[in-house]
C-alpha cells in the first residue's frame, strides 16, 4: 500500500498553556478526500493552519506532521516556503478578506507563482495565470478586474486559481462555500471535485456540513473541543456512527419533510 502523502500523528496545539488541539491523528492518501467535521471552535481550522505553518509564534505544537516524510512540526521557515504553495495549498473561508482590493485578480494569481517559484519567466507566469483562470471558469479577459468587481462565487474561483496555479499535490479547503448561496456553493464544490480528480490531488476538506461531506469525502474525522472523537470511512461513520457527538451532528441535518 502506498505511503500517505500527509500523516498527522498525536498533534497537540496550545496557546499560553491553553490546549486547543489534543492528540489528533489522521492520514491523507494521494487522490483521496479526508473531511474534518465539527462545530465552530472544535479545532478544525487550527489543525489546517498548523499543517500550513501559519500559526503565530506563540503557538506550542508537539507531535508529528509529515508531508512525504518531511517533518513539518517546528520546521524552519525555508522548509515551509519550499512546500507551501508548491506542494500543499490552502483555500480560506472568506475570499473577500483574503484578496487584496488594490491589485487585480490576475496580478494576485501571478504573485502566487512568483512567490513560490522564483525562476519562472515573466511570459510563462502570465500564460500560466491565464490558463489557471480559464481552468476555474473565469474569462481570460478578466485578468485586469479587481476583486470588488466579482461576485462571491467568482472571488472564490480566483482563490482556487491562486491555490492551484503551482500544481500542489494536496489542497486544504477550509469551508470554501461559507457565505455563498446554495447554487453557487454547489458549483464551487463541483469545480473543486473535478479539479481534484483531474489532477490526482489529495484534499483535506474542512466543514460542518455533513450532507456535503457525505457527497464528496472518502474518509471523515469528527472533532469536538480539540479532540477527534470518531474517524473512518465516510459511509461507516455517517451511516453507523459510534460516538454520541457524531449522532447529534447527524440529527441536526435539516430535511424537507413536512412536520
Amino acid at each position: 500500500m502506498a505511503q500517505p502523502e500527509l500523516i498527522v500523528n498525536a498533534l497537540n496545539i496550545s496557546f499560553d498553556d491553553v490546549s486547543v488541539v489534543n492528540e489528533i491523528s489522521f492520514s491523507l492518501n494521494k487522490g483521496k478526500t479526508l473531511a474534518i467535521v465539527g462545530e465552530s471552535g472544535s479545532g478544525k481550522s487550527i489543525t489546517a493552519l498548523a499543517i500550513m505553518g501559519l500559526l503565530p509564534a506563540t503557538a506550542k505544537i508537539t507531535g508529528e506532521i509529515l508531508f512525504q516524510e518531511t517533518q513539518l512540526v517546528n520546521a524552519s521557515r525555508n522548509v515551509f516556503q519550499s512546500i507551501r504553495g508548491n506542494n500543499i495549498a490552502m483555500i480560506f473561508q472568506e475570499p473577500m478578506t483574503s484578496l487584496n482590493p488594490v491589485f487585480t485578480v490576475g496580478e494576485q494569481i501571478e504573485e502566487a507563482i512568483k512567490l513560490h517559484q522564483h525562476k519562472v519567466a515573466r511570459k510563462t507566469v502570465r500564460n500560466r495565470t491565464l490558463d489557471a483562470m480559464e481552468e476555474v471558469g473565469l474569462a481570460r479577459d478578466r485578468f485586469s478586474a479587481y476583486p470588488h468587481e466579482f461576485s462571491g462565487g467568482m472571488r472564490q474561483r480566483v482563490m482556487i486559481a491562486m491555490a492551484l496555479v503551482c500544481k500542489p499535490t494536496i489542497l486544504i479547503a477550509d469551508e470554501p462555500t461559507t457565505a455563498l448561496d446554495a447554487t453557487t456553493a454547489r458549483q464551487i464544490m463541483g469545480l473543486l471535485f473535478e479539479l481534484k480528480n483531474s489532477r490526482g490531488m489529495g484534499m483535506l476538506f474542512i466543514s460542518h456540513n455533513l450532507r456535503l461531506v457525505a457527497s464528496i469525502a472518502d474518509d471523515v474525522c469528527v472533532m469536538k473541543q480539540g479532540v477527534h472523537v470518531e474517524h473512518g470511512a465516510v459511509e461507516d461513520v455517517l451511516q453507523n456512527p459510534k460516538h454520541t457527538y457524531t449522532k447529534k451532528l447527524l440529527s441536526c441535518i435539516p430535511t424537507l419533510q413536512r412536520q
